[in-house]
């Protein structure tokens, strides 16, 4: 659940704060659009690779770059130590998650009538009244969707980032439920018990389509 949830709300947020920049006119507004797009069209096992190379104790860029501008002295075991594994999974999945948030949410942006952001310029509203009054609930069906996808995606289907990290270590701190089904299946042979984590997974992924139809349907009533 705390992959679930940073995952998430790590992509939403800044996938969220990409599409409001990338909704503003500026030069070569088109080249960043192709770049956006980038981690999320790159083949994940190289782009996994280039991430634990980059973040290796030993020789890792991140590190030296940590060392060099003097945040820390020490090498940190970004993969290797229980207290860092899990944040760092959740990063790299965020970086390859947010693209996707920040176009569907630029097309949910560019829904959204201009003249509401000019009558409400007009009237006084700064810019942080024009974002909760306006673009969040005028987002609020496509979130409502993205957050959907997103949640059932890294609750039950999108485990190839941690496998390809860590798979699922260091003592087990990024085990999650799908990634604990696979080596139940086909590493210990255990199918009965891989057969109950599935069933779990499934019944997880259930609940926010669930609560999402429910609320849908309410909102009609």
């Amino acid at each position: 659940m705390v992959f679930a949830v940073g995952t998430v709300l790590g992509g939403l947020v800044i996938g969220l704060s990409v599409a409001l920049l990338l909704n503003r006119t500026f030069r070569g507004r088109g080249v960043v659009r192709m770049l956006l797009i980038v981690p999320w069209a790159l083949p994940i096992v190289p782009a996994v690779l280039v991430w634990r190379w980059a973040l290796d104790a030993q020789f890792g860029i991140v590190n030296q770059i940590l060392r060099i501008t003097g945040i820390t002295q020490e090498n940190i075991a970004w993969l290797n130590d229980p207290a860092w594994a899990l944040p760092t999974v959740i990063i790299i999945q965020v970086w390859r998650t947010f693209p996707f948030a920040a176009i569907f949410l630029l097309a949910g942006l560019q829904n959204i009538p201009r003249e509401r952001y000019e009558a409400a310029a007009l009237d006084g509203a700064g810019w942080w009244q024009q974002l909760r009054y306006i673009t969040l609930p005028g987002l609020r069906a496509v979130t409502a969707v993205l957050a959907l996808l997103m949640t059932v995606w890294a609750i039950g289907a999108d485990i190839t980032v941690i496998f390809l990290a860590t798979r699922g270590g260091p003592a087990g701190a990024t085990t999650v439920l799908s990634l604990d089904a696979y080596i139940q299946a086909f590493e210990r042979y255990d199918f009965g018990r891989a057969a109950a984590l599935g069933t779990v997974v499934l019944l997880l992924s259930t609940v926010p389509a669930w609560l999402y139809l429910r609320s849908r349907r309410i909102k009609d009533v």
